[in-house]
C-alpha cells in the first residue's frame, strides 16, 4: 500500500543518507509515480500515512476506495503502485525474519515479539501498534538492548541493501 511504500522511502532515507545517489533515485522515482495521480487523490493517501487512529487494514481499504474512485486510465498505475507497497511491506518482514536468529535467545524473543505484533497487528490501529512496540522494546533486558545497538551498522548495511534493491530499472 502507498502507505507502505512511504514508510520504506523514509526507512530508506535513513539507511540510504551515505548514499544520497540511491535515496535521490529512489525518491525520484516515487515522486514521479505520485506526480502523474490526481492531486487530490495523493493528498488522500498522505493523510491516510498520517492518521495513526485507522488500522493497516482500514487504510488499506480506503486506498482501495480512492484507487477505484480514480479516473479509469490511473486505476491500473495505482493499483500497481499499491501491489508494490504491499510486496516491499511483506519482504520487509521477511529480511527482519531472517535477520533473527543471528541473535541470542533472548534477544531472538523480543525480535519474534515485535514482528509478531506487527504481523497480527492490520487490525490494531497503527499508535496502539506503536506503543506495543515501544513498550516490547522499553521491557528488554539491558544485555538485549546492548546486542542490538551493537548489531546497529550492521542492520543498517541490510536495509541499504533492500532499499536499494527497490529501485526499478524503469
Amino acid at each position: 500500500m502507498f502507505r507502505s511504500v512511504l514508510a520504506v522511502v523514509a526507512l530508506a532515507a535513513v539507511a540510504l543518507a551515505d548514499d544520497q545517489a540511491d535515496f535521490a533515485a529512489l525518491r525520484g522515482k516515487i515522486q514521479s509515480a505520485l506526480a502523474s495521480f490526481d492531486p487530490a487523490f495523493v493528498q488522500k493517501i498522505q493523510e491516510l500515512g498520517k492518521n495513526l487512529d485507522l488500522s493497516r487494514n482500514q487504510k488499506i481499504a480506503q486506498i482501495k476506495e480512492a484507487v477505484a474512485a480514480l479516473p479509469a486510465d490511473q486505476q491500473e498505475k495505482a493499483q500497481k503502485f499499491m501491489d508494490f507497497g504491499l510486496q516491499k511491506e511483506q519482504e520487509m518482514i521477511t529480511l527482519a525474519k531472517s535477520l533473527i536468529p543471528d541473535f541470542s535467545a533472548d534477544t531472538q524473543a523480543v525480535l519474534n515479539n515485535i514482528v509478531s505484533a506487527y504481523e497480527n497487528g492490520a487490525d490494531t490501529p497503527t499508535k496502539t501498534l506503536v506503543e506495543q512496540i515501544k513498550t516490547i522494546i522499553n521491557g528488554a533486558s539491558d544485555a538485549v538492548k546492548a546486542e542490538l545497538k551493537a548489531a546497529k551498522s550492521g542492520l543498517v548495511d541490510k536495509v541499504k541493501d533492500f532499499a536499494k534493491s527497490m529501485i526499478p530499472a524503469n
